[in-house]
């Protein structure tokens, strides 16, 4: 069906939306190929309908295609990471810091904030310079989920950004890490 091209568009897309909804793993296959090398309709559907079967081997062809050539599916492919548990995404994860589009280096800060990645640290605090006000804003948010003592310097040197969004983070990772410390010391 997915490879017919007599059949509808909108057929096709149904097929590729039925097979995530399936959970069958048999699916991942064909739904690669359309990642790889179906249609644009078909391709945008497929990172949702590969998450929806929750097979780990999707892992790396998402990983490949968040630096392909269509920034829908990119991004697409970046936010079915987020679905992933698994050492494989947090080092992806990481590395979409340095992506060349905001929207990644924007996802990628904010879930390895929500998992608490120490090995994040680093690559965060470089990610404070970064030239997208929202993707600082995150980093410094990120910093103050992990709680790091580590980050105290990076993050209180943001209280100095130029934009008030940024600053108004940096103090909320502030509070956030002092919270982190007094528990500890409890």
């Amino acid at each position: 069906m997915l490879e017919n091209e007599d059949a509808s568009i909108d057929l096709r897309t149904s097929a590729v939306i039925a097979l995530g909804d399936s959970g069958d793993r048999r699916a991942a296959g064909p739904l690669l190929e359309v990642l790889q090398h179906g249609e644009r309709e078909l391709k945008l559907q497929a990172p949702s309908a590969l998450v929806r079967i929750a097979d780990p081997r999707i892992i790396p062809a998402l990983i490949a295609a968040v630096d392909g050539p269509s920034h829908p599916d990119r991004v697409r492919c970046a936010l079915a990471l987020l679905a992933f548990d698994d050492p494989r995404v947090i080092n992806a994860m990481i590395a979409m810091l340095k992506h060349r589009e905001d929207e990644i280096r924007h996802i990628a800060a904010i879930r390895l904030g929500e998992l608490k990645c120490r090995k994040a640290v680093g690559p965060l605090i470089e990610s404070l310079q970064d030239s997208d006000t929202c993707v600082r804003r995150v980093a410094v948010l990120a910093l103050g989920a992990i709680g790091d003592p580590k980050a105290e310097d990076a993050i209180k040197a943001m209280l100095q950004d130029t934009n008030p969004v940024v600053k108004r983070a940096a103090e909320e990772a502030l509070i956030a890490l002092k919270e982190k410390g007094s528990e500890t010391n409890e």
